[in-house]
């Protein structure tokens, strides 16, 4: 008996240590780093004034430096700070996947998706920008104010207050920049927040209930003014404040959502990115441009709702929850927390279609006693396949 027992021991034991070595075998075939790590020791880290952040940007706008001014965002701060609890507390909706996920659980992987998300709306509202710049001609930078009431009433502060609160900021300040295109004087505004003690953009309108793809940049009455040379933000860089995948490959489909999985399930959404089919036309990394944010920040998101889906697997609660929402919104950020995946199991891929150009599997994942079947739709590149969507 006590022989036997041994037996089953030794076995369990080699077991173990078997499938050690196939996890630390899996780890050493990945051996491209998923991000890029730019070197930025000397790269100071914010704006202290609002005057400074503001010329800054308004410098990289006049240069067509979409990726420079993109670093004068709260792309970074947003991610960590946002607390979706409340936002649906003192809102009482939620968006799905429209809305920032939770940095309230500090989710490593929510941080990636956001900062992802974040980076491809900036550009966005940016590029418009560039493009009004574009038709009117280089603009000039005319000067600025505070956009403060005469007299600000109790709602006021407390409109700011909660809008802190949801952003995780130490204060906010609305901004008017007057612009000019040689002839007609014009006026942006725009929200700045305050993180620590550097100053971000936050939204190129004033404070308001809307996205940050939204632009306020209307005609002014204000007289035609002596430009305000910039010159001294010619060398002036922030530093990167988002992520630039690199391009992972796998030649073995099945072995790439397996491993595709592995990453959610540690909440290393940046590993996840990698396999995602972003520079499907030769691009790079290093374009720094908003077609790859688009790219990166589209693949984010569909990372963010297969999170949800398989965590709110649960349609019941789900609809509890949102029965009477912003009292069961601390409910909705914990069931959200990615740290719940290591209960999620991964129990089956079946091939559907494979013609060395395209594939799709269908993978079955288990949690909290349910099955959720998502089809995993893959396209070969060059040296192995990427992962297009998840459905």
């Amino acid at each position: 008996m006590k022989r036997r027992i041994l037996i089953w021991g030794l076995i369990i034991i080699g077991l173990f240590f078997s499938m050690i070595g196939i996890y630390e075998l899996m780890e050493k075939k990945q051996a491209v780093d998923p991000v890029v790590h730019p070197d930025e020791s000397n790269v100071p880290e914010g704006y202290e004034e609002e005057e400074e952040l503001i010329q800054y940007m308004v410098y990289q706008i006049q240069n067509n430096n979409l990726e420079a001014a993109l670093r004068g965002c709260a792309v970074q701060e947003l991610a960590e700070y946002f607390s979706m609890d409340a936002y649906i507390r003192h809102l009482e909706r939620f968006e799905g996947t429209d809305l920032l996920p939770p940095s309230d659980t500090e989710s490593p992987a929510y941080r990636t998706i956001a900062k992802a998300e974040l980076a491809r709306r900036y550009s966005a509202v940016l590029k418009r920008i560039l493009k009004i710049q574009e038709q009117k001609g280089s603009f000039e930078f005319l000067g600025m104010k505070e956009d403060v009431p005469e007299n600000p009433d109790g709602m006021y502060y407390q409109i700011r207050d909660m809008v802190c609160e949801i952003l995780g900021s130490r204060s906010v300040s609305e901004i008017i920049i007057y612009l000019g295109d040689g002839a007609q004087v014009y006026e942006l505004r725009c929200t700045l927040a305050r993180y620590k003690k550097y100053w971000k953009l936050l939204t190129f309108h004033e404070i308001q209930d809307s996205g940050i793809k939204e632009l306020s940049l209307r005609e002014s009455e204000k007289d035609y003014s002596d430009p305000i040379s910039l010159a001294e933000y010619q060398q002036a860089v922030l530093p990167q404040n988002y992520d630039m995948v690199t391009d992972c490959k796998e030649e073995d489909p099945e072995y790439m959502i397996r491993r595709f999985f592995l990453y959610l399930q540690r909440e290393d959404a940046l590993s996840a990115l990698a396999y995602m089919d972003i520079y499907r036309d030769g691009g790079s990394y290093d374009d720094g441009t908003d077609t790859m944010f688009k790219r990166q920040g589209v693949a984010a998101q569909n990372l963010q709702a297969f999170y949800y889906r398989i965590l709110f697997i649960d349609d019941d609660y789900y609809n509890w929850i949102m029965r009477d929402l912003d009292d069961r919104s601390a409910e909705l950020v914990t069931q959200l927390s990615t740290t719940n995946m290591l209960f999620t199991n991964l129990k089956r891929i079946v091939k559907e279609k494979n013609d060395g150009k395209e594939a799709v599997y269908k993978v079955k994942f288990l949690y909290n006693y349910k099955v959720l079947t998502k089809r995993v739709h893959m396209i070969y590149r060059t040296d192995g396949w990427k992962i297009q969507s998840i459905r």
